[in-house]
């Protein structure tokens, strides 16, 4: 999605060609910390182990330890010391590649004090049935490289072509089709005297999507694009027709069975009613369900729209100034998918096991590495450009905080889990804890006043809102993150990051689009997958050569 607005730019720059690739000083990584020693010690440990296993764990251990040594010794060897040094990376983590030349023709690039230097890539395999498809997740990508690139797209929110529509018309149609399904399937089978309603329902669903799909091959991008709102039209008005048949069966038939008075007919009545109390209440739930999810993809279409015919007409300059929110919901996804990054490099013992997790988060993600981050990247002298900048520097400021207390509440133990290694699933799992806690405590004092009592509720409810709003966000990268793990082969380094972005099975629930949550709504899902399909996963997933 990256395009070189530089034509319709004159000051919004970036600042080399390094800096337009995200490669600026490692500020956020342990790598070229000073450490007493390099023996780990964060290793998830087995009570039973076998030799095999534990062969096995050692040897990873050893990668580890020697990658970290010998990339930060890198700095100061000359070319050909530096090569030696990266063989014997290789040399010792040769079980993680099918040659040696495979090591050696996969590398990454870090920097520090404006000295690049080559490291090789650190993968895990992905499962493939196609051999030509040889891919893997580089598990030490550094975080700094990470976030940095991700910041580089802010230069080009501006950008739209033809290539993006067409992405985010099907994955409109795959979300649309995905989410009602889902929700169909979540009804139970048996409906009572509802079932003929609901197969016809479902009937008429099913011939929807079959003309979605064959549409596909008949039109072109942009007339399919405009044409989806006809099938989100239908799709309520499928929905309003369920309800309009299912509420006068009942109100019907609740009406018949209070005119029987014998005594088998009253107990009789009591079980029909019931069940049927039941129903309808499923069914009312699917449909205003259904409707949270069309609706909220019709939010999402009629966003997407309206860029469209705007994105080009518009004054870029403006455009920046008129879409705060974008640049602010941009710039969170980063934060929050770099943090994560960040507790999955702890947990792979990138950083310093001897210094405490809330030392060297606050030591990392201090608002004076973010601000050195971001001036690597960028050349900037408008006022647009600035007010981009300060932004998108305040949101990440924001989040990093709410982290930042909720890794002090962990790390004081006020919340106890059942890991005892903080990963970013139990990061999330902490901060619902202590939301909740909060809320509890909130409501369980004494007010002198019903006035001051609605007043305090008020303040605290708005209060919450971020941490809310943060929850749903970081909820939605774990299970974008937890997906992509999941093609991963069986290794060793696999179950650490599976570890971290657990998600416990839980879901958000869509609440209507209201900017403050935007995140917790079917449009803010459907945001965090945008950018992990374009932006994030190219960064993660390397091509092995």
């Amino acid at each position: 999605m990256n395009v070189d607005h530089s034509n319709r730019s004159e000051g919004w720059k970036y600042k080399s060609l390094n800096a337009s690739n995200g490669l600026v000083n490692n500020y956020l990584d342990g790598i070229f910390d000073k450490r007493s020693h390099y023996r780990s010690g964060r290793w998830k440990q087995f009570e039973e182990m076998s030799v095999d296993d534990r062969e096995m764990k050692n040897m990873n251990e050893q990668c580890i330890e020697i990658y970290i040594f010998k990339v930060k010794e890198m700095i100061y060897l000359n070319l050909k010391s530096g090569r030696k040094a990266y063989e014997e990376i290789c040399k010792m983590c040769s079980h993680m590649f099918d040659s040696k030349e495979e090591c050696l023709n996969n590398s990454i690039n870090l920097s520090w004090n404006d000295i690049i230097i080559m490291a090789p890539v650190l993968y895990i395999k992905r499962e493939s049935s196609d051999e030509s498809k040889n891919q893997g997740m580089i598990i030490n990508l550094p975080v700094t490289n990470m976030l940095s690139k991700l910041l580089t797209n802010l230069i080009s929110l501006i950008s739209y072509n033809k290539s993006d529509i067409d992405y985010i018309n099907s994955t409109m149609q795959y979300l649309l089709i995905n989410e009602l399904v889902d929700n169909l399937d979540a009804l139970p089978e048996e409906l009572g005297m509802f079932n003929d309603f609901v197969g016809s329902y479902t009937d008429s669903l099913h011939d929807t999507f079959t003309q979605i799909a064959d549409n596909n091959e008949n039109m072109e991008v942009l007339d399919n694009y405009t044409y989806f709102e006809g099938y989100l039209d239908r799709l309520k008005m499928l929905n309003n027709r369920l309800h309009y048949l299912s509420k006068h069966l009942y109100l019907g038939q609740k009406k018949n069975v209070t005119k029987k008075k014998s005594l088998l007919s009253t107990f009789h009545k009591k079980n029909s009613h019931k069940h049927m109390e039941d129903h309808i209440k499923k069914i009312y739930n699917f449909i205003y369900t259904n409707n949270a999810s069309i609706e909220g993809i019709r939010s999402i279409y009629n966003e997407e729209k309206k860029t469209i015919y705007s994105k080009e007409e518009e004054d870029f300059r403006l455009y920046y100034l008129r879409n705060e929110l974008l640049i602010k919901n941009h710039c969170s996804v980063y934060i929050v998918t770099a943090i994560s990054w960040f507790l999955n490099q702890v947990n792979l013992n990138m950083y310093d096991h001897n210094r405490d997790i809330i030392e060297i988060f606050r030591d990392k993600f201090s608002l004076e590495n973010i601000n050195k981050i971001i001036k690597s990247i960028y050349t900037y002298t408008e006022f647009y450009e600035q007010n981009v900048i300060n932004i998108c520097t305040k949101s990440m400021g924001n989040i990093i905080a709410i982290v930042d207390s909720t890794i002090l509440a962990y790390s004081n133990k006020e919340v106890n889990l059942l890991k005892n290694n903080l990963t970013f699933s139990n990061l999330i799992r902490t901060m619902e804890i202590l939301l909740l806690q909060y809320k509890i405590n909130s409501i369980s004092k004494e007010e002198d006043h019903l006035k001051n009592h609605i007043g305090n509720e008020m303040e605290i409810s708005h209060e919450l809102r971020p941490h809310e709003h943060l929850i749903c966000l970081m909820k939605y990268v774990s299970k974008e993150m937890e997906f992509y793990i999941s093609s991963l082969k069986p290794e060793y380094f696999k179950q650490f990051i599976v570890e971290n972005y657990h998600n416990f099975k839980t879901n958000v629930n869509y609440v209507p689009h209201e900017t403050q949550l935007y995140f917790c709504t079917l449009p803010g899902k459907f945001f965090v997958h945008r950018i992990f399909i374009n932006d994030i996963l190219h960064l993660i997933n390397t091509n092995i050569l």
